[in-house]
């Protein structure tokens, strides 16, 4: 599964696609692509504080329903700001499902393995047959904290990091060079 370097690119290029060029340069609107590009691994904040960080991990937050009741809270808690709720939602729903593709092409070292993206529909596991990201380390079930922070701060997850990087930049900048040319047109 890719690292939060990896989901924020992923969400970045996500922006280039549904978000126009002056909204994309935004601090807010950037604060806003790299919280739901990481969104779906909230769930490790509830293992975190029982003491086993991967408890929760790859469960129902990693959906297409999880994504529609994110995009539906960040679309009304918008309300409160902006007038722009459709765009939020849009935005929203794209950001946080290029992180469930993400997962879906990464290894997965951790049992089960994959995850529910298809859930409340089924509770089936699924991981592509051919995977383009490394797997990071973040431990196993019942690991310590500290055993934990050991793998997260490890060369292999610094060699994947790097090696998603070199995947998803270029990527990136096409679909940035495109959300530019759309720009020109406009």
């Amino acid at each position: 599964m890719p690292s939060p370097v990896g989901h924020i690119l992923i969400g970045l290029t996500a922006a280039n696609i549904v978000l126009k060029p002056n909204l994309y340069h935004s601090v807010v609107w950037l604060i806003f692509v790299i919280f739901a590009a990481n969104a779906a691994d909230l769930d490790f904040l509830p293992g975190w504080l029982a003491g086993d960080i991967n408890r929760f991990h790859h469960g129902i937050s990693h959906s297409v329903g999880m994504a529609f009741v994110f995009a539906c809270l960040c679309a009304l808690t918008s309300r409160l700001v902006t007038a722009k709720t459709r765009l939020v939602f849009l935005a929203a729903l794209i950001i946080y499902l290029s992180h469930l593709l993400a997962d879906y092409l990464g290894v997965d070292v951790v049992e089960p393995y994959g995850a529910p993206f298809l859930w409340p529909l089924s509770d089936e596991y699924y991981l592509a047959p051919a995977q383009l990201f490394q797997p990071i380390e973040h431990g196993h079930l019942g690991e310590t904290s500290l055993t934990v922070l050991d793998k997260i701060f490890s060369l292999n997850n610094l060699l994947a990091v790097c090696i998603e990087v070199m995947i998803i930049i270029p990527v990136w900048g096409i679909t940035f060079w495109i959300s530019r040319k759309r720009k020109i047109k406009e």
